[in-house]
Order: C-alpha cells, then structure tokens, then sequence
C-alpha cells in the first residue's frame, strides 16, 4: 500500500474531487469505486495524473469506498459518503 486518497467534499451529493497522495501516479493506474457490499461499481483509468473528478450525482446514498491501483500494483484507498 503506497497511502491514502484524498476525497473532497465529504460527504458529497453530486461530483468528488479524488487526489491521489504520492508519486505514484506518476505511473498510471485504475480507479475503483465499490459500495458498502464490496461491489465494483466504477472503474476508470487515471493515466499519469494524480487528480480526478468524478460525478456520483446518480450513486444511492450510503458510504463507499475507493482504491487507485498503479501499473506497479501499489494501493492509495479511501472512502466517501454519498448524501442526497
């Protein structure tokens, strides 16, 4: 695991800011979004960028959890809460 994530605002009802800490972004990787039940339910790739904005303006309410997995297969996770 190479740290955390960086989720803005929290909780959220329409878009997060998501910053990946590090320099591992550097390198490229894959962004997961799962719910409370361990479902992918987004996945997108973050090549060469530590910054990604992401609408959740159509997720249920609940909390989910994220993880940026880099070209090396270095971990950064988090979580946010989607509120109506």
């Amino acid at each position: 695991e190479i740290g955390n994530l960086e989720i803005s605002p929290n909780p959220a009802k329409d878009v997060i800011n998501i910053q990946v800490l590090g320099e591992t972004h550097l390198l490229g990787g894959k962004l997961h979004v799962f719910d409370i039940f361990g479902r992918n339910i987004h996945t997108l790739s973050m090549p060469n960028s530590s910054f990604h904005q992401l609408d959740i303006s159509n997720y249920l309410p609940g909390l989910y959890f994220v993880e940026f997995i880099d070209n090396q297969l270095k971990t950064a996770k988090g979580k946010f809460i989607k509120i109506n």
